[in-house]
């Protein structure tokens, strides 16, 4: 299947990119079914395993990312980190 994603639609993609939300297009469009799945319940009777914990895993990044954006959760560059941890 091919996908073309243009103007807001590729925007979104691409800061989710960016932020590390997600690693590839196909995986933010993964996550946005995910989501649609979750919030009107579909496709329930398929759900495996493997789908169960992905599900599990996005709920767990979204809510990371709201913790960070309200400041309730700091973040550091891989140099602060290591200078914090005295691995420098």
């Amino acid at each position: 299947m091919t996908v073309n994603f243009q103007g807001y639609l590729s925007d979104i993609v691409d800061e989710a990119i960016r932020r590390g939300i997600v690693q590839t297009k196909t995986e933010a469009l993964r996550a946005g079914l995910l989501e649609l799945a979750d919030k009107y319940e579909l496709g329930r009777k398929s759900l495996g395993k493997e789908e169960d914990d992905e599900r599990e895993i996005l709920r767990e990044v979204a809510k990371i990312e709201k913790e960070i954006k309200a400041g309730r959760i700091k973040t550091y560059s891989k140099k602060e980190f290591e200078k914090r941890m005295g691995l420098d």
